[in-house]
């Protein structure tokens, strides 16, 4: 703090305040930079004008162009986690344009809803304090100096009217105070889902976006689509009841994403599943290999089983083989990876050769997915109350997910997916038996959690969760059972922090910003799979095969 307050001495005796100040607001739009990226590159084309005649900061449509205003005092008493997240408020102004489409009157009370809408998806928690945020009342700060008795009794009221808000709706929602009914929220979802799957899926699941200028192009339609958003936030624009919102805005958890934080984009698989069914492989998923092994033997290529690669030969940071766990090594110009790419980078690859600053900057700051426990339990007795899919709920929904993909810590008030295959395929278990798994969402290993220890205990809940939930009496019915931790899909699956889906679906993770089907390092290596576009999940791995056909 001495270094800290004596570099400030020195700038305001060295240099105008003016100029000090501008170095001030540099060092915060760089600090966005690096956490956020997305909203920096919409902030650093404002103009940006230092000014004492507004109390905070606002922004503003000037001789044709975005102009953000700030006032350099508001700004000094903040801590920066407050500045951050009052520069993404600003930007949040210019991406749902209330600068150029405001046309409600009264115009403070307009002001008022947008700053609702807005705060209401960042960390209010980090907000400078006054700021206005639905069910939560108005700060007291200088009440005390108001002595008109109608004004302090309007502030009651209005505190009031805010407090009884709900979050995560549009503005003309929080302006006109109105509540629609959840059947035509549905009905209004599900058509700009499918707007969301025509543009997202059909269109660019499987486009190369290897170049920057590809992003940069799509970048209007993605915003229009409201790819801003969360998928939490957009199904709860539609919808208001809570049992249904957590229902509508699950599918992130199938690709590894946190509803709350996954760009709303990844919405389009709640239309996917609406439009094509969920489907299954008879015999199970590994039917679908054997027969992709038929394929290839038919067409004459090659299948090396049981020879583990241990790594890929460069030269130049050119690909030039690979070497197996036998110490073959086989010649090739080309390598096609199916593994997670951050673990791939690090474990496969020479380490004398060189990557770029923006590639180890992008791949250090990624972000990754929750981890896995899966249960798979077979039992003497047929359940046969399950469905073939089953999901339940906790008795908490973002108070959970914050435990698995922020504070990485466990949580006895689970959710789960039930599978039972043997509801469709009676030959997955022998005659008078049942067969399942239970995928259970828990924290990756950036969490350090022992899971020789604390594997056995997630065992026992969930068999005390499905007992009361559905299968009575499951415990004396199960003859065989084993469970998978992220320590086996770290280990084993070689993903990095025993992630179940690689990296996270966050809008910066995605398309552009995820690791590039063609490497951005190695000539000649190219990645399909979870962790490059489009993502996790059947479809999404399928797709990231199809781009490859138009990179080579």
């Amino acid at each position: 703090m001495k270094n800290e307050t004596t570099a400030q001495d020195f700038i305001y005796e060295k240099a105008e305040k003016e100029k000090a100040d501008a170095f001030r607001m540099d060092a915060h739009l760089v600090n966005l930079m690096i956490h956020e990226p997305f909203f920096s590159t919409i902030i650093r084309n404002m103009s940006k004008i230092r000014t004492s005649t507004i109390p905070t900061a606002g922004v503003a449509v000037k001789d044709l162009s975005l102009t953000m205003y700030w006032n350099p005092e508001f700004l000094a008493s903040l801590k920066p986690l407050q500045i951050r997240e009052l520069l993404k408020h600003e930007c949040y102004h210019v991406i749902f344009k209330h600068c150029t489409t405001r046309t409600q009157k009264p115009h403070m009370l307009w002001n008022i809803a947008t700053d609702l809408a807005i705060n209401s998806i960042l960390d209010w928690k980090h907000l400078p304090e006054g700021g206005l945020v639905p069910g939560q009342p108005l700060s007291t700060k200088g009440l005390e100096k108001v002595k008109d008795k109608k004004s302090i009794e309007r502030w009651k009221k209005m505190s009031d009217l805010i407090k009884s808000l709900p979050p995560l709706k549009a503005s003309e929602w929080y302006f006109e105070k109105l509540s629609k009914e959840d059947v035509n929220g549905y009905e209004k979802l599900v058509n700009f889902t499918k707007k969301i799957f025509d543009k997202g899926f059909l269109e660019l699941a499987d486009v190369p976006f290897d170049k920057p200028f590809v992003m940069m192009q799509q970048l209007p339609a993605l915003l229009k689509l409201k790819s801003y958003k969360s998928v939490y936030s957009l199904v709860s624009s539609y919808i208001k009841n809570e049992k249904l919102r957590r229902m509508l805005s699950m599918h992130p958890l199938l690709v590894g994403g946190n509803p709350f934080t996954t760009t709303s984009i990844y919405g389009l698989i709640l239309y996917l599943e609406k439009k094509w069914g969920i489907h299954y492989s008879v015999g199970g998923t590994g039917n679908i290999i054997k027969g992709f092994e038929k394929l290839m033997n038919e067409v004459g290529i090659e299948i090396l089983k049981n020879s583990e690669v241990t790594e890929i030969i460069t030269k130049n940071n050119k690909i030039s083989g690979v070497k197996l766990n036998n110490e073959n090594e086989i010649d090739a110009d080309n390598v096609v990876c199916n593994a997670d790419p951050p673990a791939f980078y690090e474990k496969m690859l020479s380490k004398s050769n060189k990557s770029s600053m923006l590639f180890n900057w992008k791949k250090n700051r990624m972000e990754y997915s929750m981890g896995l426990f899966v249960y798979y339990f077979g039992t003497k007795k047929i359940y046969e109350n399950v469905e073939h899919h089953t999901i339940k709920f906790g008795n908490k929904y973002k108070e959970h997910l914050d435990d698995i993909f922020d504070k990485k810590k466990l949580n006895n008030d689970i959710s789960y997916y039930l599978h039972r295959p043997t509801a469709t395929d009676k030959t997955m278990a022998p005659e008078g038996n049942d067969c399942f798994y239970v995928l259970v969402p828990v924290p990756n290993n950036q969490s350090k959690i022992n899971w020789e220890i604390e594997g056995e205990k997630m065992k026992n809940l969930v068999i005390e969760k499905m007992e009361k939930d559905l299968m009575p009496d499951l415990k004396n019915n199960i003859v065989e059972d084993f469970y998978l931790t992220p320590d086996y899909f770290e280990k084993e699956l070689n993903t990095k922090f025993g992630s179940g889906f690689s990296i996270q679906p966050k809008f910066t993770q995605s398309a552009y910003f995820r690791f590039h089907n063609k490497s951005e390092i190695y000539d000649g290596l190219y990645f399909v799979g979870a962790g490059t576009h489009p993502g996790a999940g059947v479809p999404g791995v399928l797709s990231s095969a199809k781009v490859l056909d138009k990179l080579f």
